[in-house]
Protein backbone atom coordinates (compact mmCIF):
# COMPACT_ATOMS: atom_id res chain seq x y z
CA UNK A 1 0.00 0.00 0.00
CA UNK A 2 1.58 3.61 -0.66
CA UNK A 3 1.98 5.83 1.83
CA UNK A 4 -1.09 8.60 1.75
CA UNK A 5 1.36 11.41 2.35
CA UNK A 6 3.35 11.16 -0.36
CA UNK A 7 1.01 12.41 -2.81
CA UNK A 8 0.08 9.76 -5.22
CA UNK A 9 -2.53 7.86 -3.83
CA UNK A 10 -1.22 4.57 -5.47
CA UNK A 11 -1.86 5.65 -9.62
CA UNK A 12 1.09 6.13 -11.86
CA UNK A 13 0.34 8.44 -14.31
CA UNK A 14 3.10 9.56 -16.82
CA UNK A 15 3.59 13.15 -15.29
CA UNK A 16 3.91 11.08 -11.59
CA UNK A 17 5.46 8.09 -12.31
CA UNK A 18 7.02 5.42 -9.77
CA UNK A 19 10.04 7.14 -7.99
CA UNK A 20 8.92 10.63 -8.30
CA UNK A 21 6.42 12.67 -5.15
CA UNK A 22 4.28 15.36 -6.40
CA UNK A 23 5.15 19.13 -5.00
CA UNK A 24 3.29 21.72 -5.06
CA UNK A 25 4.33 24.54 -8.07
CA UNK A 26 6.10 27.06 -6.99
CA UNK A 27 3.99 29.49 -9.54
CA UNK A 28 1.21 28.67 -7.10
CA UNK A 29 -1.57 27.74 -9.82
CA UNK A 30 -2.48 24.58 -8.35
CA UNK A 31 -0.59 22.52 -10.80
CA UNK A 32 2.10 20.14 -9.12
CA UNK A 33 5.64 19.11 -10.42
CA UNK A 34 7.42 15.74 -10.19
CA UNK A 35 10.43 15.38 -8.09
CA UNK A 36 12.53 12.35 -6.81
CA UNK A 37 12.41 10.71 -3.54
CA UNK A 38 14.81 11.01 -0.81
CA UNK A 39 17.98 8.29 -1.09
CA UNK A 40 17.28 7.47 -5.40
CA UNK A 41 19.99 8.42 -7.89
CA UNK A 42 19.95 11.01 -9.71
CA UNK A 43 20.45 10.07 -13.57
CA UNK A 44 22.88 11.87 -15.65
CA UNK A 45 21.72 15.06 -17.10
CA UNK A 46 21.28 14.40 -21.46
CA UNK A 47 23.91 15.12 -23.11
CA UNK A 48 26.22 13.99 -20.47
CA UNK A 49 28.21 11.26 -19.56
CA UNK A 50 27.96 9.51 -15.72
CA UNK A 51 31.93 10.45 -15.73
CA UNK A 52 30.44 14.08 -16.53
CA UNK A 53 31.81 14.86 -20.37
CA UNK A 54 29.75 16.01 -22.70
CA UNK A 55 28.73 13.07 -25.44
CA UNK A 56 27.38 15.32 -27.78
CA UNK A 57 30.14 15.58 -30.18
CA UNK A 58 30.50 11.96 -30.07
CA UNK A 59 27.11 12.24 -31.18
CA UNK A 60 27.10 13.92 -33.67
CA UNK A 61 30.11 12.43 -35.26
CA UNK A 62 27.83 9.05 -35.53
CA UNK A 63 25.06 10.70 -36.63
CA UNK A 64 27.19 12.30 -39.46
CA UNK A 65 28.82 9.28 -40.30
CA UNK A 66 25.59 7.37 -40.46
CA UNK A 67 24.25 9.84 -42.65
CA UNK A 68 27.60 9.32 -44.91
CA UNK A 69 26.88 5.88 -45.30
CA UNK A 70 23.09 6.46 -46.23
CA UNK A 71 24.32 8.95 -48.67
CA UNK A 72 26.85 6.09 -50.31
CA UNK A 73 24.55 3.62 -50.62
CA UNK A 74 21.83 5.94 -51.94
CA UNK A 75 24.65 7.17 -54.59
CA UNK A 76 25.54 3.33 -55.43
CA UNK A 77 21.62 2.52 -56.15
CA UNK A 78 21.31 5.35 -58.26
CA UNK A 79 24.33 4.74 -60.44
CA UNK A 80 22.88 1.29 -60.59
CA UNK A 81 19.18 2.83 -61.78
CA UNK A 82 20.34 5.28 -64.03
CA UNK A 83 21.43 2.88 -66.93
CA UNK A 84 18.16 1.50 -67.29
CA UNK A 85 16.11 4.89 -66.76
CA UNK A 86 18.12 6.27 -69.83
CA UNK A 87 17.64 3.09 -72.01
CA UNK A 88 13.90 3.70 -71.26
CA UNK A 89 13.98 7.20 -71.91
CA UNK A 90 15.20 6.72 -75.11
CA UNK A 91 12.34 4.28 -76.17
CA UNK A 92 10.11 6.88 -75.43
CA UNK A 93 11.51 9.47 -76.81
CA UNK A 94 11.63 7.71 -80.32
CA UNK A 95 8.29 6.48 -80.31
CA UNK A 96 6.84 9.95 -79.74
CA UNK A 97 5.95 10.16 -83.21
CA UNK A 98 3.87 7.12 -83.35
CA UNK A 99 0.02 6.78 -82.11
CA UNK A 100 -1.23 10.16 -82.13
CA UNK A 101 -3.42 9.17 -79.09
CA UNK A 102 -0.08 8.09 -76.78
CA UNK A 103 1.11 10.97 -77.42
CA UNK A 104 0.32 12.93 -74.38
CA UNK A 105 0.82 10.17 -72.48
CA UNK A 106 4.39 9.58 -74.02
CA UNK A 107 5.13 13.12 -73.25
CA UNK A 108 4.25 12.92 -69.49
CA UNK A 109 6.14 10.05 -69.04
CA UNK A 110 9.07 11.17 -71.05
CA UNK A 111 9.33 14.42 -68.11
CA UNK A 112 8.78 11.99 -65.44
CA UNK A 113 11.61 9.79 -66.95
CA UNK A 114 13.75 13.27 -67.60
CA UNK A 115 13.00 13.96 -63.97
CA UNK A 116 14.23 10.62 -62.69
CA UNK A 117 17.15 10.77 -64.73
CA UNK A 118 18.37 13.91 -63.48
CA UNK A 119 17.84 12.54 -59.66
CA UNK A 120 19.87 10.00 -60.43
CA UNK A 121 22.46 11.71 -61.39
CA UNK A 122 22.41 13.83 -58.48
CA UNK A 123 22.07 11.06 -55.89
CA UNK A 124 24.78 9.49 -58.07
CA UNK A 125 27.37 12.27 -57.73
CA UNK A 126 25.90 13.46 -54.06
CA UNK A 127 27.22 9.24 -53.30
CA UNK A 128 30.61 10.32 -54.99
CA UNK A 129 30.96 13.07 -52.99
CA UNK A 130 30.10 11.24 -49.56
CA UNK A 131 32.76 8.46 -50.27
CA UNK A 132 35.54 11.19 -50.72
CA UNK A 133 34.08 12.55 -47.00
CA UNK A 134 32.24 15.56 -47.87
CA UNK A 135 28.96 16.33 -48.24
CA UNK A 136 26.87 18.43 -49.79
CA UNK A 137 24.87 21.08 -47.48
CA UNK A 138 22.17 22.40 -50.56
CA UNK A 139 20.06 19.33 -49.54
Amino acid sequence: MSDPHDGSYGEQTPDRAAGFRSVPSRRGRGGTRAIQKPGQAELPRPGYQRGGGPVMEDWKAGLWAELRAIEIATGDAAAAQLPALLRRLQRHQARLGGNPMLAPYRRWRIRRLTRAVADARWHAEQGRVARLGGLDPRR
